[in-house]
């Protein structure tokens, strides 16, 4: 998902503040997940949530060594996870997922891998530039340009692209992942969880560093000993 305009981005460091917020952040969700529910389909989705905050921190540490193809490879993986929970979500598929899951590493051991799918709709990972990252999943004719002049020292005639981009990208669908697991989860979640994740979505926007505020305030509750969530009623859950 490429976009020409630089001026719409942030700067790497205001990136960097946001994610390590969002890193501590997640840190209490996850806790709070554990201490709620141990279902499958809450284990899974807090996993994936999980999975997605150790990249994007790996993103940030690759940008900043200039080892921008590695950083797609990354966001691909990401886009990947919230493709998946989409899907398990839409479709209450959390336990055909981890039974598949197991079959899966089952027949690979033995070398007898048989086709596998999920019903899902693909749409909202093109918008998010799965296309994109793809390319720098595969061999491409281009690829390794960035790697030889940062590793020699020597410009190439093409400039590269603004790969600040794949940080912007990162953390939308990071954020994303985190605000569809929360909706899919059994548990309902207070205020102060979902206000932080629709200030990242301002901050990426525009810049409002609001959440940190509001991290603060996430930081006293659990301080205060008192819970960030409650298991839905199960009737409304299978609903």
């Amino acid at each position: 998902m490429e976009n020409s305009d630089a001026a719409s981005y942030l700067s790497i460091d205001e990136y960097s503040k946001a994610i390590s917020a969002q890193a501590q952040f997640t840190k209490s969700v996850l806790i709070e997940y554990a201490q709620c529910s141990d279902e499958i389909r809450d284990r899974i989705i807090r996993n994936f949530i999980a999975r997605s905050i150790s990249a994007i921190n790996g993103i940030i540490q690759l940008w900043r060594s200039q080892d921008y193809h590695d950083c797609w490879l990354l966001y691909r993986a990401i886009l990947d996870r919230l493709f998946y929970l989409e899907a398990l979500g839409r479709e209450n598929q959390f336990e055909l997922f981890d039974n598949w899951c197991f079959i899966k590493r089952y027949r690979y051991k033995r070398r007898c891998l048989k086709d596998a799918k999920l019903i899902g709709k693909l749409d909202i990972l093109y918008y998010y530039g799965y296309d994109f990252a793809s390319m720098y999943v595969h061999p491409s004719a281009v690829e390794g340009e960035e790697d030889y002049s940062r590793l020699t020292g020597k410009p190439i005639k093409e400039s590269f692209d603004d790969q600040i981009t794949v940080i912007h990208n990162s953390s939308i669908v990071t954020n994303l992942i985190i605000s569809r697991g929360l909706f899919f989860s059994q548990l309902l979640w207070r205020s102060g969880v979902l206000k932080f994740i629709d200030d990242i979505n301002r901050f990426i926007s525009d810049g409002s560093d609001e959440y940190l505020l509001t991290l603060l305030q996430i930081k006293k509750t659990v301080d205060d000993n008192l819970t960030l969530c409650r298991v839905k009623d199960q009737q409304a859950t299978s609903q």
